[in-house]
């Protein structure tokens, strides 16, 4: 056992069956190391924890009788459950509003809960925190009055995040902007004040828990896809190679300066309700075009290479159709997407798993049964009882911005 230190209690009056005594005054630390233990332990410890309070009554009056009776010692075990290292901190909400003065990195804004699991509540005023992710570092928080009261607490902090590994940094931006839960990690911790006393640093620096970081849920990142060139080199019913020129315009959660300087997709097109083409786009070099507001643009990309599967000949069919017989035609685009954005302090953060939520692909016009073919010229080299043998050149008009290539 080991003594922590004494408070003085005032006067109480005890009832006959149950009394509850508040108490508010001065905890008087006597042995700095052993409180500086105990704090440590009860902040780890899962379980109780047990504290015995010691007194000495210099008195007691009874009601019911006079005169008042000599020193009685007192003795209570107090049993207290841990904080469990605090448990998971689940953050409700992460902004990133934009860039830190001075080149220092991003700016960021978390709201969190933290869940106390004991019956102590502690005031530790104002903490820093590191937060890191697969123990690579993303950055540092801070808060003004880190508050342990009952139950649920709800916490807001600051910050700047200057991740140190580009590769975890994104692989954590990866799960977030695909809606993925991430799980950070938090601490050590420090006092943001030069008065903190020695006992609530130790604390401090042993100070680590899990983060959970839901995924954004917010509206689509990918919004709007423009072809501005498909071209279509038809091999056989199966072999379909593609190369294409992809505008997309992007609304990213993010208030701080990017470019995006490659981009790449795995999507399926869908014509009538039915996948008939999957694409998977290569990771190409794209132009960026910022737009009004932070993290709006239009990236634009010219992918070669692309290796076209078809999902269902029918879809396929059909959708080809309506591109060559009809006045336009419309597919579906499902899947996913990735960018590489490129930050003056994050260097070249790859982002991949971005949702593709059904954007439209409009061709418009169609090639609407080539009304406009000409005959250039009609050579008869022959023929016999059965036909004739000639050589026929036309001159097609293709008012789309989709090109074939048959082996016709």
């Amino acid at each position: 056992k080991h003594h922590l230190g004494h408070l003085s209690m005032p006067a109480q009056k005890l009832n006959k069956q149950r009394t509850l005594i508040h108490v508010q005054e001065t905890f008087a630390i006597d042995d700095v190391q052993a409180f500086t233990d105990f704090t440590v332990s009860l902040l780890q410890e899962k379980g109780l924890l047990t504290w015995e309070l010691h007194a000495t009554i210099p008195w007691i009056q009874v009601k019911v009788l006079p005169g008042r009776y000599g020193t009685i010692d007192f003795r209570k075990q107090v049993q207290l459950r841990g904080f469990a290292g605090l448990g998971t901190i689940q953050v409700d909400d992460l902004d990133l509003p934009g860039d830190a003065p001075q080149g220092r990195g991003i700016l960021a804004k978390i709201n969190a809960t933290i869940h106390n699991p004991s019956i102590l509540q502690i005031e530790l005023g104002g903490v820093n925190l590191s937060l890191s992710y697969k123990d690579k570092h993303l950055g540092d928080l801070h808060t003004d009055n880190l508050f342990l009261g009952l139950g649920a607490t709800h916490l807001s902090l600051t910050g700047i995040l200057r991740p140190e590994d580009v590769l975890s940094a994104g692989e954590f931006f990866s799960a977030y902007m695909g809606g993925h839960m991430a799980v950070a990690s938090t601490g050590p911790g420090s006092c943001s004040h030069d008065e903190c006393p020695s006992w609530m640093r130790t604390l401090l620096h042993t100070l680590k828990s899990n983060a959970s970081v839901p995924g954004y849920q917010g509206p689509p990142v990918l919004q709007k896809l423009d072809a501005q060139q498909l071209g279509l080199t038809l091999n056989s019913d199966i072999d379909v190679s593609m190369n294409a020129t992809l505008a997309v315009k992007i609304a990213a959660p993010f208030g701080f300066t990017f470019a995006i300087e490659r981009l790449s997709a795995d999507v399926n097109l869908s014509f009538g309700g039915q996948a008939s083409l999957n694409l998977d786009i290569p990771l190409s070099t794209a132009t960026w075009d910022p737009g009004p507001a932070p993290g709006q643009g239009v990236v634009t990309v010219h992918a070669t290479g692309i290796n076209a599967t078809v999902l269902n000949h029918t879809a396929f069919a059909q959708s080809l159709k309506q591109i060559v017989t009809g006045p336009s035609a419309s597919l579906v685009a499902f899947g996913v997407g990735g960018v590489t954005i490129v930050h003056c302090l994050l260097g070249n953060l790859m982002i991949s798993g971005i949702p593709i939520p059904g954007l439209a692909v409009d061709i418009n016009p169609g090639l609407n049964s080539i009304p406009g073919m000409v005959v250039e010229s009609l050579d008869v080299l022959g023929g016999n009882a059965n036909g004739l043998n000639v050589a026929l050149q036309t001159r097609v008009p293709n008012p789309m911005v989709v090109h074939f290539q048959t082996p016709l």
